[in-house]
């Protein structure tokens, strides 16, 4: 199972919410689902790096497809 699948996965059991739900909440609402979930995901990808000292390049590439959804489709 892949990461993304993962941390969306844990974002709904710890919600009791679908994911297909989002798309009918308020763009604030799916905001803050997608940080939770992304903030989830770096967490899990931080835990299976060879070199720890790479953590900022996950951090950078998370907060970089978060500002990616952000700006394409959160306002939707």
């Amino acid at each position: 199972m892949g990461f993304i699948w993962k941390s969306i996965k844990n974002w709904q059991l710890k919600h009791s919410r679908s994911i297909s739900g989002l798309a009918t909440s308020d763009p604030q609402d799916r905001l803050e689902s997608v940080y939770e979930m992304t903030l989830g995901l770096a967490q899990m990808l931080k835990r299976v790096l060879k070199h720890q000292n790479d953590a900022n390049i996950v951090d950078e590439a998370c907060a970089s497809m978060f500002e990616f959804y952000k700006n394409t489709f959160s306002t939707r």
